[in-house]
């Protein structure tokens, strides 16, 4: 127990516990800027799709008017394209003409021009909510347009890169402590 806190008290041993808390600062560091990036581009692409998506229903009004864009909605969401896409057009009552929901979510996040919302998972085979982010339009004529991708797998990546984070701190950690040991 006396040699313990010899080789505890010890300079080499302090020296070491310090240059392993730098280390730690400066890998958690790293591994912060990582995660903001790695995590952000997720949600960025996500983004992009659905703006790509309303830029193509938008053109699709403009030259067919509502049918045109009845008949874009509805080939989004035939089983065949197999898109991630969660889409919705509504008339001026609120009633659904195109798209897989149902009717307009009621609870609604808003963070300046997007919305956030859950909903149940639209293949109806499974009980599972999907996370959704998406962009609400009014068209012209009265008609409502939202447009929106299901973020599930984006979240999975955060918390799959902050548990991976997480354990590689841990191991900086044992590692200088264990060579601050040795």
């Amino acid at each position: 127990m006396r040699r313990l806190r010899q080789l505890l008290g010890s300079i080499s041993f302090r020296l070491a516990l310090i240059y392993t808390l730098i280390f730690a600062t400066s890998v958690s560091s790293l591994f912060y800027y990582v995660y903001w990036n790695s995590s952000g581009f997720a949600l960025r692409q996500i983004e992009t799709a659905i703006q790509v998506d309303s830029a193509g229903f938008q053109e699709s009004y403009q030259r067919g008017g509502a049918a045109a864009l009845v008949m874009a909605i509805n080939r989004r969401v035939s089983p065949e394209a197999r898109d991630q896409g969660i889409y919705l057009l509504t008339d001026s009552m609120g009633n659904a003409i195109a798209g897989n929901l149902p009717s307009w979510p009621t609870q609604v996040a808003t963070d300046d021009l997007w919305i956030n919302f859950e909903i149940q998972y639209l293949t109806g085979t499974s009980e599972e909510t999907a996370d959704v982010r998406a962009l609400q339009y009014i068209v012209p004529d009265g008609f409502q347009l939202l447009v929106g991708r299901d973020i599930r797998d984006a979240q999975r990546f955060r918390r799959l890169l902050l548990d991976s984070f997480a354990t590689g701190l841990a191991f900086t950690i044992a590692i200088g402590l264990l060579g601050g040991l040795i």
